[in-house]
């Protein structure tokens, strides 16, 4: 069983090198090991020690339950346990680190299937962030000063002045990474609830609602600039990337990302959204591109192609904003 583990554990790291890099001199130094005693660890010649086991497994996130449930079972992390988010600045700064790495790979590209639209298009819009930043922090976060006072765009912004930097760097690395997308036509049908709701809960005022009303709808024009053009860019125009946007009727997804690179891949679904459950496990990434692959094909594209689809689902949209805003006007 020894012997059966240890060439096992030593195929799974290989799967998680880079090509031009070779297993003995990638182990050699995490282990501090001379190289003639790696190359024998590797034949196994020379088992490795439980603390070297443990070592290997730990540094390349490999869970030995793969082994012992031949390859049955998926190791996943979830972000509350490691870097848990109590503040919109950490939630932010957290996904700026995350694509920031991403956009240092080669070749990175993004999957994204969804029920609401990702965040990150609200980055375009601070008012429109800001609100769901506001949600986040008063019923999952709990954050001190947010709990329990209304929504007010201006004591948002006075409360995190360093906030809207963050926001226009995430939405320029995002921005300049292409991305596949699949959107259902209701796409801002939780945030509308969320605007309505807020507002007759007292928790945001008439105008402040009708605003983030508005700025939906400017949301939604430029949605349908990029998908015009097959093409997402920053609020600048320092940072663009290829858009192809998929309108989805038939299959309903939650939100699953698949971030793809050259050397590397990772899989991402919300778990009490914000938070979220992530893996490299290689078998989860080929199924859940599978899946995707499956749901490209049947869905429509409505980027750059499908001018009738997307300017149905554009319209779809338009008329969602104005039934709630017609509804706030008549609180």
């Amino acid at each position: 069983m020894t012997g059966q583990f240890q060439s096992w554990l030593f195929d799974e790291i290989n799967k998680k090198l880079p090509p031009q890099v070779t297993l003995a001199k990638e182990i050699g130094p995490l282990l501090a090991l001379s190289s003639g005693t790696v190359y024998k660890k590797i034949r196994g010649e020379v088992p490795l020690s439980m603390e070297e086991s443990l070592t290997l497994l730990r540094h390349y996130g490999i869970s030995a339950d793969r082994f012992i449930t031949a390859g049955r079972s998926v190791t996943l992390q979830y972000s509350a346990f490691e870097q848990p988010a109590m503040t919109p600045v950490d939630y932010l700064g957290g996904l700026e680190r995350q694509l920031a790495v991403l956009r240092r790979l080669p070749n990175p590209n993004i999957w994204y299937a969804t029920y609401e639209l990702p965040i990150f298009y609200y980055l375009y819009f601070p008012n429109l962030i800001a609100f769901k930043l506001y949600l986040w922090a008063r019923v999952n976060w709990q954050t001190p000063g947010l709990r329990d006072v209304p929504f007010d765009p201006g004591h948002f912004a006075a409360a995190y002045p360093a906030l809207d930097a963050t926001r226009l760097r995430l939405q320029a690395l995002y921005a300049g990474i292409p991305s596949r997308e699949f959107w259902p036509v209701h796409t801002l049908e939780n945030t509308l609830s969320q605007i309505r709701l807020c507002a007759v809960s007292h928790l945001v005022e008439r105008p402040v609602a009708l605003d983030l009303c508005e700025h939906l709808h400017q949301l939604t024009d430029r949605i349908g600039q990029f998908a015009a053009a097959g093409q997402k860019t920053s609020e600048d125009g320092s940072e663009s990337a290829g858009f192809d946007l998929y309108l989805n009727q038939m299959i309903y997804t939650n939100n699953t990302i698949l971030v793809r690179s050259d050397s590397r891949k990772a899989a991402f679904t919300t778990l009490d959204n914000p938070n979220y459950l992530h893996s490299a496990d290689p078998l989860l990434i080929h199924t859940i591109e599978t899946w995707m692959e499956r749901i490209r094909q049947n869905t429509i594209k409505i980027s750059l192609e499908g001018e009738l689809q997307r300017n149905y689902m554009l319209h779809q949209m338009r008329l969602r904003i104005e039934a709630i805003q017609s509804e706030l006007k008549s609180l």
